[in-house]
């Protein structure tokens, strides 16, 4: 922008006054960008000095490969005829037909051969040449392009570039590849309760991810917590305690990972909380960045309340916490987690049913649990045992308060189910369906 400037500046016939108006918008433009560059520019020189941002991890590096990358990439994948029209429009530059006709070549490919240049000048310090990057040059290479092209005669350079547009068309470049933020979220939502909270750790693309969690998540007690602290926080470890402050009072916590170093799954299991869950969608194809991280993990934790008596069902399963929602939305799914303990390995398998009740005590939708690839049988001893039960609410339960009641029991003796404090069944919790 600055060459362009200047060069209108030198070949513009026009009054000066007209010129110092043109000056006056350059100075009011650079005005305004002063304050992002006083705030931005220091943190990010000490940053670079401290090692703290190294590059894209996916940076071309500025080898005669990554040269060579880049060229294929800018050029529709036609390096050859790219640098064909370049070096003509270079003789335009040296030699041409008028003064205006070589000032104007010359600002056209500093501002695009001359961007690039710089780029893989600056990118041996840092990796700051990538796909993303490099899409910045374009517009000015392409009319690099068109001077050299406007040496041609005229009926071979429609034919030139045409074919070359063409080509570009018919094989797209792989720049951005889609990240699949809403299938990540669609993931969380298919499992996730008001009340729950959500921890991202996906580095700069937080703001995505969160973004399209709340496009699915109703709003209800909906809590999400982007990690990356540049976007709300003076520094890591402001936000650190802010996340350390909210886990306080969290039973279940959403972890979406991706694409940094992994820290937060370790601090949740510091803090007492169990991986029940873990789930991975891939994301993007053919994309240095994506290979190294091809998807995005999805995971559960608990942090099971210790109550000073269990409930024990028929001397054999230990309730020890029961995490049922505080609201649900109208037709939407209740997802009731417990957590059980057993002394002694049952010998049989049992059922474990949940019940949701309306305030006349009729059954209006129900569960019955623990999936076949985790029968009582099989539960550890003395171990935690996490028990999910999703119940679909009716689309006619109106909105009100439920309660939710649990029995065990043998299925040759369903009217004889397991005895919970002098109780053939216990009722673990109540929620509102409320209309958000």
């Amino acid at each position: 922008m600055a060459l362009q400037g200047l060069a209108v500046l030198a070949l513009w016939r026009a009054p000066l006054r007209l010129k110092a108006r043109l000056i006056a918008a350059y100075a009011a433009a650079a005005l305004m960008f002063a304050p992002w560059l006083i705030y931005a520019l220091p943190g990010m020189v000490n940053k670079i000095n401290a090692g703290a941002i190294t590059g894209y991890l996916n940076s071309i590096a500025t080898t005669p490969a990554g040269i060579a990358q880049a060229a294929d990439l800018l050029t529709a994948g036609q390096p050859a005829l790219g640098l064909g029209l370049l070096a003509l429009a270079v003789g335009i530059a040296w030699r041409g037909r008028t003064a205006f006709e070589m000032v104007a070549a010359r600002v056209v490919l500093a501002a695009g051969a001359g961007t690039v240049t710089a780029m893989l000048l600056v990118n041996l310090r840092i990796g700051i040449v990538s796909e993303r990057t490099l899409t910045a040059a374009v517009p000015a290479l392409a009319l690099s392009f068109a001077v050299g092209a406007g040496v041609l005669p005229a009926r071979g350079r429609s034919v030139l570039v045409g074919a070359l547009v063409a080509w570009a068309i018919l094989t797209p470049q792989n720049v951005i590849p889609r990240l699949n933020s809403d299938l990540v979220a669609q993931t969380v939502a298919a499992g996730w309760s008001p009340g729950d909270f959500v921890l991202l750790e996906t580095g700069f693309d937080d703001m995505a991810f969160a973004y399209e969690l709340e496009t699915v998540l109703p709003d209800l007690d909906r809590r999400i917590f982007p990690s990356f602290y540049e976007y709300d926080y003076p520094d890591d470890s402001a936000m650190l305690a802010d996340l350390e402050a909210a886990l306080a009072r969290e039973e279940r916590v959403w972890l979406v990972y991706w694409n940094v170093p992994p820290r937060l799954a370790g601090m949740l299991e510091q803090r007492g909380y169990t991986r029940v869950h873990t789930g991975r969608v891939p994301v993007g194809i053919n994309d240095p960045l994506y290979r190294l991280y091809p998807e995005v993990e999805v995971s559960l934790f608990v942090h099971p309340r210790t109550p000073a008596e269990p409930r024990v069902f028929g001397g054999l399963f230990a309730l020890t916490d029961a995490v049922v929602p505080a609201q649900v939305a109208v037709g939407g799914t209740l997802h009731v987690d417990l957590v059980w303990q057993v002394d002694d390995l049952p010998d049989r398998d049992y059922t474990v049913g949940l019940f949701v009740l309306d305030a006349e005590g009729r059954t209006r939708a129900e569960h019955f649990g623990p999936p076949p690839e985790n029968p009582t049988s099989q539960w550890p001893v003395r171990e935690m045992i996490f028990d999910r039960h999703s119940i679909d609410l009716p689309a006619d339960l109106m909105p009100g308060t439920y309660s939710v009641l649990a029995v065990v029991y043998y299925y040759e003796t369903v009217d004889a189910p397991l005895q919970v404090e002098g109780e053939p069944n216990l009722v673990i919790g109540a929620f509102e369906v409320v209309d958000p």
